[in-house]
């Protein structure tokens, strides 16, 4: 689905006309080209004092809706409370495969009793084939210090000592003519009940290209 200039009104129809579903292709494959929400879970999700592999969010995304060259687009934020020893791992799922696995990692660089805004971006996209992706997860968290609200804006030296970052790639071969479920989940090492990743808000943009 590839953008095309709209046409006006009068080129699009004549006196009398009754509008077909010719009338109007050109605006609907436009709309399809444009990133457009898909999904928005704004209920919390609390992976707390747990060992449990949980999901933060899940969609099913219908059959060929990606087309060819579709991106899917999620955007999720949270905050976690990490004061006890124990570390997480992040899972991208897709046609239920796991394509993308962490590295038990902190999810902060500093243990604190104050909750800290992390934020998680996710990409799927459709590489001119139906059944070939590459997807993408990035990860920040950052420590407290704000006056008012969760978190801190600053500079440093060293950007480890202030933020928790990280970027993950892999390709997929699934095939998207069938619907198909996308998914994110957390893992904890250890349980305690100092120990707890939150989403609070996810929000999914697809569009066709």
């Amino acid at each position: 689905m590839t953008w095309t200039d709209p046409v006006t009104l009068s080129q699009s129809f004549d006196t009398n006309d009754i509008p077909t579903e010719g009338n109007f292709d050109s605006l609907f494959n436009n709309l399809l080209a444009l990133l457009h929400p898909y999904d928005a879970a704004l209920a919390d999700v609390d992976v707390a004092n747990t060992v449990t592999e949980t999901s933060l969010w899940s969609k099913v995304i219908a059959a060929n809706d990606l087309g060819a060259n579709g991106w899917a687009y999620l955007r999720v934020d949270g905050d976690v409370l990490s004061n006890a020893a124990g570390s997480v791992i992040l899972r991208v799922k897709f046609g239920g495969v796991t394509h993308i696995v962490s590295n038990s990692f902190p999810p902060t660089t500093q243990n604190s009793a104050t909750r800290q805004p992390w934020r998680i971006d996710l990409r799927l996209c459709n590489r001119a084939a139906t059944n070939s992706q590459l997807l993408i997860a990035e990860y920040i968290c950052s420590q407290p210090g704000a006056t008012t609200g969760l978190g801190q804006i600053g500079t440093t030296q060293s950007v480890g000592t202030a933020l928790t970052i990280g970027i993950l790639h892999n390709t997929g071969a699934i095939d998207t003519t069938v619907a198909q479920t996308f998914d994110l989940t957390v893992q904890w090492s250890a349980a305690s009940v100092n120990s707890s990743f939150r989403k609070r808000v996810a929000v999914l943009l697809l569009g066709q290209n």
